[in-house]
């Protein structure tokens, strides 16, 4: 039997959720394959899913959340590799609405969903693997990570495989190599290796510009009393984007849009939930995301807008305004 697995591509829990297959199964690392809830790097994934042959393997998708504009062809896919005889697990932590979850159980053997204390890695996990201390950490930090929880021990860590994963993450080919030999890194626990330390020293140095310009463009606005702040720009990292705007705004919401790949993110004010390690409270971005056919956490969400070779001064004022219109339509008073 073969194990298959398709992943988050833009987050340390999808690559971590990949590598404690890896680590747990033995899993070869080209098995690996790295997809996004829309754009391209879905339909590319879709591709993929009806290509795969033989018979008698199993195909887990992991931290990949649905919605109904997008269930339909993933259901002609996973049918497409269950009639040839597999086996389909699919394991994600994102809310779904309720026509994706009735349109794709049908097709897979085990199916998990819905907004859960625990992020991708955490189920891949509790579910899949048997314990150890490697696959203890690595859980335990894809969890810290999602839930943007930075303690002293695991803070530093955290951000250079997020900026680590910035870098490598625009190759966006659904067989990157370079995502695959993250993975890779993160399946033996070598957190620090030198790869990953030097790439997130070069993401530093050369962001700088990037936030600079971030910050001067971004606005804030207030809809139906939720503050929102929205920003726009290239090569920086959604979550330290985001979560400086949330701060410099005094913003409940953050909408980032990556001006050169389109894979916007959402982050919403919260506090930290110390007996669980999660993040509660705040505005439903998800809500938001959803208006853009994508998905994720009330507090933590995406989606994706064509950009073609960039996003133009035009189009940047355009998705602002499409992102002002389409608030006040899921945050009505």
């Amino acid at each position: 039997m073969k194990i298959y697995n398709i992943t988050h591509s833009s987050d340390i829990d999808g690559l971590a959720s990949a590598a404690l297959l890896v680590h747990c199964y033995g899993m070869p690392v080209r098995n690996v394959f790295f997809s996004q809830p829309g754009g391209k790097p879905f339909e590319d994934g879709l591709r993929l899913i009806k290509r795969l042959g033989g018979k008698g393997n199993l195909l887990v998708l992991t931290d990949l959340a649905m919605n109904k504009s997008n269930n339909k062809k993933m259901a002609v896919a996973l049918s497409s590799f269950k009639r040839k005889g597999n086996s389909i697990i699919w394991l994600d932590h994102h809310g779904w609405d309720e026509s994706s979850v009735k349109a794709l159980s049908k097709y897979c053997d085990i199916i998990v969903t819905g907004e859960l204390p625990f992020c991708g890695a955490d189920l891949v996990y509790k579910l899949l693997c048997e314990k150890d201390a490697l696959g203890d950490e690595l859980a335990k930090i894809a969890h810290l990570a999602d839930f943007a929880i930075y303690p002293k021990k695991y803070g530093k860590l955290i951000w250079n495989i997020n900026y680590t994963q910035k870098v490598l993450g625009t190759d966006e080919r659904i067989d990157s190599p370079k995502l695959r030999r993250l993975v890779s890194l993160l399946s033996m626990g070598r957190y620090n290796d030198k790869y990953i330390t030097s790439v997130a020293n070069a993401y530093i140095k050369m962001s700088k510009p990037y936030m600079d310009a971030l910050m001067k463009g971004a606005t804030a606005v207030n809809v139906n009393g939720i503050r929102i702040a929205i920003g726009f720009s290239k090569k920086i990292s959604n979550q330290v984007a985001c979560i400086d705007m949330l701060e410099r705004f005094g913003a409940d919401v953050a909408v980032y849009v990556p001006t050169d790949t389109g894979h916007c993110s959402i982050r919403c004010q919260s506090r930290i939930d110390r007996k669980r390690m999660v993040r509660i409270g705040g505005v439903d971005g998800a809500k938001l995301a959803r208006a853009f056919g994508g998905n994720g956490h009330p507090l933590a969400s995406g989606f994706a807008i064509e950009v073609g070779n960039g996003l133009t001064k035009q189009g940047v004022e355009k998705t602002r305004e499409l992102i002002i219109e389409n608030a006040r339509k899921v945050y009505k008073k």
